[in-house]
């Protein structure tokens, strides 16, 4: 006695026009899962999170450093003639008081921490002329280049001298010019050279572009976006975005340190 079998169900085809329009079948194969369940190969993503972190840190840089700069000039509108004297520096100087144009005061002392303003004064006679300046930042005349000289509670910088020419034999080279710089856009000159003749305040500064609160928060948001990332590529199987993130992130970090320890090793402190 012979056992029946089940007659097999017949096997799918495929049923394609050949170049002249003929039936043609075929059996088709198994399926094959073409597409990647990522979209994109592991070396494709880890590539990406290894450079990411690095144009990420330069976008950062670009909106922080974003600044722009200006410069403002400021000159006498009034120079009366010498009236009074101060003592400094044991003699006795001659003082002139000098108006400014308008808005001196609010760019005097600017906002800068470095040597960013300049005061020129010249004074031009028959016998000779002479050239003072000075300078400073935020907090007045640089104190490394001038000490400020007591007078009734006031201060005068004795300024530098940077020319001086003598046309006849009684004029002194050796004499000295002072500055005080009032608050009410005022400024007294202290010479015995004679009347300043030219008188100029030039401030050069840099203001950034944008506001502090955002200078102060966008640092934060490179390491932010870092562990944002590698939450991601784990939580989405994406594990190789997010080895390239930690890889590119401490690159970015240790690269400066190995550039300046081999520079430092190579060169050698300086000092």
């Amino acid at each position: 006695m012979t056992e029946e079998r089940e007659p097999k169900a017949p096997e799918p085809v495929l049923i394609r026009t050949g170049n002249d329009g003929a039936l043609a079948t075929s059996k088709s194969s198994s399926p094959v899962n073409t597409v990647r369940r990522n979209g994109l190969p592991p070396s494709s993503l880890f590539l990406i999170g290894l450079l990411l972190p690095l144009f990420l840190g330069i976008i950062i840089l670009m909106v922080v450093g974003q600044t722009h700069g200006h410069s403002v000039l400021h000159g006498p509108v009034y120079t009366p003639a010498s009236a009074s004297s101060v003592d400094l520096d044991d003699e006795t100087y001659q003082t002139y008081d000098i108006t400014m144009t308008g808005g001196f005061s609010d760019h005097y002392p600017p906002e800068c921490h470095q040597n960013c303003w300049e005061f020129l004064v010249e004074v031009r006679t028959e016998q000779g002329e002479v050239e003072a300046t000075v300078w400073g930042y935020e907090v007045g005349p640089s104190l490394n280049s001038f000490q400020p000289y007591e007078e009734n509670g006031n201060e005068w910088y004795m300024m530098a001298q940077r020319h001086c020419e003598s046309y006849t034999p009684e004029f002194d080279c050796d004499g000295k010019t002072f500055i005080k710089i009032n608050s009410d856009g005022t400024v007294n000159i202290a010479t015995n050279h004679g009347r300043p003749t030219f008188i100029e305040y030039a401030y050069a500064g840099v203001q950034h572009s944008i506001s502090d609160d955002v200078r102060t928060i966008a640092p934060f948001m490179w390491p932010i976006s870092l562990f944002a990332g590698i939450a991601w590529g784990y939580k989405t199987d994406r594990k190789p975005f997010a080895y390239g993130l930690m890889t590119g992130g401490a690159a970015s970090l240790l690269l400066p340190t190995a550039v300046f320890l081999f520079v430092v090793i190579t060169i050698g402190p300086t000092v």
